[in-house]
């Protein structure tokens, strides 16, 4: 629902301004001196409301969960990303990065 604003056909089923704010509110400054910083290789990220938003041309927004799932969602493309996993680790940095990296690809390959 971050692609169509928290509508699903004609009707609003979670307030556009609640999505809003997850965009557009985070703190980009407290981001880049927060532990996931690195992480994330240095990129224009902030965090709001259990949500990560990459900012950019075509920001993303995602998820991450336990185990190695994640979901990530570009709103101006219509994309969709889901990843189920079941890693051994609640949280593991190499997995992570290697998943972004493949998001990434997916991405520069659908434009």
């Amino acid at each position: 629902m971050f692609a169509t604003k928290g509508k699903v056909g004609a009707k609003q089923i979670i307030p556009e301004s609640w999505i809003d704010d997850i965009l557009n509110n985070g703190d980009e400054r407290a981001w880049n001196s927060g532990n996931f910083y690195e992480l994330y290789d240095k990129k224009p990220i902030h965090y709001r409301s259990k949500w990560y938003v990459e900012h950019g041309k075509n920001p993303m927004i995602f998820g991450l969960g336990v185990f190695g799932q994640n979901l990530f969602v570009e709103p101006n493309s219509d994309l969709v990303i889901a990843k189920f996993s079941s890693q051994p680790l609640p949280l593991d940095e190499n997995f992570n990065r290697l998943t972004h990296k493949g998001v990434d690809k997916l991405r520069d390959m659908l434009r």
